[in-house]
C-alpha cells in the first residue's frame, strides 16, 4: 500500500477483534512498515471483527466522516479451511465504500 500510495497519504486501518493476540501482532507489523513511510498518516483504525457486514459498517462511518482518505489496510486472519474469508474480506472494502479502495492487505494464516 505504501508503494501504491507513493509513500504519502491519509489510511484507515480495518483492524480485527479488539484485544485478539492476532489483531495486535497484525497491527503491529502494520505499524512496524508504516514507520517506514512518515508522510502516511493513519486517519483512524476500526475494529471490523474480521466480518465483512461490521467491516463495512464500521468503514461507511469512517469514509463518511473523514474528508480524504486514501487507502484503506485491510488485516486479515486466514483460517485453515476457510480460503475464501480474505477474498470476502476485500471484497466487501470494494463494494459500496466509495472513495477508499483496498491497495494492500496484511495477511497471516493461523
Amino acid at each position: 500500500m505504501a508503494d501504491t500510495l507513493g509513500g504519502n497519504g491519509s489510511v484507515v486501518i480495518n483492524r480485527g477483534v479488539s484485544g485478539f493476540p492476532a489483531d495486535k501482532d497484525l497491527f503491529r507489523g502494520t505499524g512496524n512498515i508504516l514507520d517506514k513511510y512518515p508522510d502516511i498518516k493513519i486517519a483512524a483504525e476500526v475494529y471490523g471483527k474480521w466480518d465483512n457486514a461490521v467491516s463495512q459498517q464500521e468503514l461507511t462511518k469512517v469514509l463518511t466522516a473523514q474528508p480524504k482518505v486514501d487507502g484503506v489496510s485491510q488485516t486479515v486472519v486466514v483460517l485453515p479451511g476457510h480460503p475464501k474469508r480474505q477474498q470476502a474480506a476485500v471484497s466487501t472494502l470494494n463494494q459500496g465504500i466509495g472513495r477508499a479502495k483496498p491497495t494492500a492487505r496484511s495477511d497471516q494464516r493461523q
